[in-house]
């Protein structure tokens, strides 16, 4: 192009001069921009009234398209101002993106370059045709590369801002569960020690003391859920939650995780109304995490729905899926509660005036069990008010009932208990409480059991007299049960005796490692004494059954 002349310029187009006190005022007003949306406007602005044009627009690249960042001037009605370009398109914008290479003409259009990149393009209209001078070309360029440095510190200074707003949010959120977590655990440890003070007074009226035991028992089992939730919340955040997968009939698991809350609803005056189909065929998958799954939605639709109402629970096959749903009438979900509905902690009344109990993971926990099953889950809500509906869609399998037998455990009589008395157990346990608790489970039932708080206990009990069954803590001081067990597996004898780990460590990898170890069987902690005295009685018929 040829240079205008000074004496061609059109009488009121910028001067030099007043295009470098411009130029000034765009280099401090761009260092003051904390936004790309600031720097889009400082530009478009001082850049236009620098060279006199009618329009000038600034586009960052997001993508596979440019989005206008700032447009200002007379764009007629016809030309609306482009809010959005493909890379792809065949514009001018466009093919300075893809070229890198600055076009000029009535339109002058420049790439913005980032670290060898373009990452946006600014561009400025003209009434008439204009011819560019050496001078002006130069302003343009120098244009172009502050704003490209100015974008790209903008864009370091949102990230560093959202980083720190996360970092915030995260503080606050954590800020808030642990209060939640607090008032939790609270709650009903304050029934369980209240009622436990007022047994131990012996000042409680006979017709009041099985009550008492009752709440104690009922919070006791409240404090289990919550930290089954919190252990279970934490293999989910590290990756490390495992399912043990078998084929299962997935219409007894809901029929029975729906049995253990129909006390619940009862007290509510609620109905639980089912309709549940058959499948045509078993699941694979594990079975007590789906019932998990199940008891979470369908005890959250209790929790949520009004005195009197009704929660429906259904099940049916739909194009080679199991199709569960719980729908209350209840509380609802507002917009921005369904958003999140599923993300960890998430609860839609938090703080001292909440309505409801629970720490916010069952629904994010749900999710993860769906997925870990290949399936999908999905909330819907009309709002406040208006209930609830939970979609769970499972892949059905072709196993056949005879491939789901023995996946679900069945409680034997307890009659079965008989054959303890006079049987001989070593209970090795660190925690005196504890130590009782199991000795007291297993003498009601006649059994002789001898007691001991270490290893080196167990191992000196079991040389003087030893026992026909033996029941030992993983978590011990010094040596732990799975060394122990070990050691006893290689005393004259101790093969053949049968030994079982009672332990706080309840996953899936710690029952593992304790079979692994040498313990025939693995109880988990809070123990349920029946389920206790099953699995010794289990194991001493086999023992006296097994060939010597």
């Amino acid at each position: 192009m040829v240079a205008a002349s000074p004496n061609d310029r059109p009488q009121g187009e910028p001067t030099a001069s007043h295009r470098l006190a411009q130029l000034q005022a765009l280099t401090a007003a761009l260092s003051a921009a904390t936004t790309v949306a600031e720097v889009g406007r400082v530009v478009t602005s001082l850049a236009r009234d620098a060279l006199g044009a009618r329009t000038a627009s600034l586009w960052v690249v997001d993508g596979d398209a440019l989005v206008a960042v700032a447009q200002t001037g007379d764009f007629d009605a016809d030309l609306a101002p482009f809010q959005q370009i493909r890379l792809a398109s065949d514009v001018p914008a466009a093919r300075v993106v893809a070229t890198g290479t600055p076009l000029w003409g009535e339109g002058p259009c420049l790439p913005l370059f980032v670290e060898h990149r373009v990452a946006g393009v600014v561009a400025w209209g003209f009434d008439r045709e204009h011819v560019f001078g050496d001078d002006e070309k130069a302003f343009v360029l120098t244009v172009a590369g502050h704003s490209a440095l100015a974008i790209d510190r903008a864009r370091l200074f949102e990230e560093t801002r959202a980083a720190l707003d996360a970092a915030e949010n995260a503080n606050r959120a954590k800020d808030e569960f642990f209060a939640t977590l607090s008032h939790e655990l609270r709650t009903p440890l304050n029934a369980i020690s209240g009622w436990s003070s007022l047994l131990r007074s012996n000042r409680l009226p006979a017709d009041r003391r099985d009550h008492a035991v009752e709440v104690i028992a009922r919070n006791a089992r409240t404090l289990e859920d919550l930290i089954a939730d919190l252990l279970d919340m934490s293999r989910i955040l590290a990756g490390r939650l495992r399912l043990d997968v078998a084929p299962f009939d997935l219409a007894s698991v809901v029929a029975d995780a729906l049995d253990g809350l129909r006390t619940a609803a009862a007290s509510k005056s609620l109905r639980i109304e089912t309709e549940l189909d058959p499948l045509g065929g078993y699941l694979d998958g594990d079975a007590r995490r789906i019932e998990q799954v199940v008891w979470n939605l369908a005890s959250n639709a209790v929790k949520f729905s009004r005195p009197g109402g009704e929660v429906r629970v259904s099940l049916r096959p739909e194009e080679g899926a199991a199709v569960l749903r719980v729908l209350d009438h209840g509380e609802g979900m507002t917009p921005e509660f369904l958003r999140g509905a599923f993300e960890p902690f998430h609860q839609a009344d938090a703080g001292f005036a909440r309505k409801s109990g629970g720490l916010g993971l069952g629904l994010a926990i749900s999710r993860r069990l769906v997925q870990l099953h290949g399936g999908t889950i999905e909330a819907r809500s009309d709002g406040p008010g208006t209930g609830a509906e939970i979609t769970v869609r499972l892949p059905l399998g072709a196993a056949g009932p005879g491939d789901a037998s023995g996946t679900r455990a069945i409680l034997r009589p307890t009659g079965r208990a008989e054959v303890l008395r006079g049987t001989l157990v070593l209970v090795v346990e660190d925690e005196p409480d504890s130590r009782e608790l199991v000795v007291e489970i297993l003498e009601r039932h006649g059994a002789r059991v001898t007691g001991v708080a270490s290893a080196d206990d167990a191992v000196a009990a079991f040389l003087r007299v030893p026992p026909a069954i033996v029941l030992s803590d993983v978590g011990l001081p010094g040596e732990d049960g799975l060394s122990l067990v070990r050691r006893l597996r290689a005393l004259p004898g101790g093969a053949r005796v049968p030994t079982v780990a009672v332990s706080a460590f309840v996953r899936a990898e710690d029952r593992a490692r304790a079979l692994e170890a040498g313990f025939d069987a693995h109880v988990g902690k809070p123990i349920e004494p029946d389920d206790l005295v099953d699995v010794v009685v289990d194991l001493l018929d086999a023992a006296a059954r097994a060939p010597r």
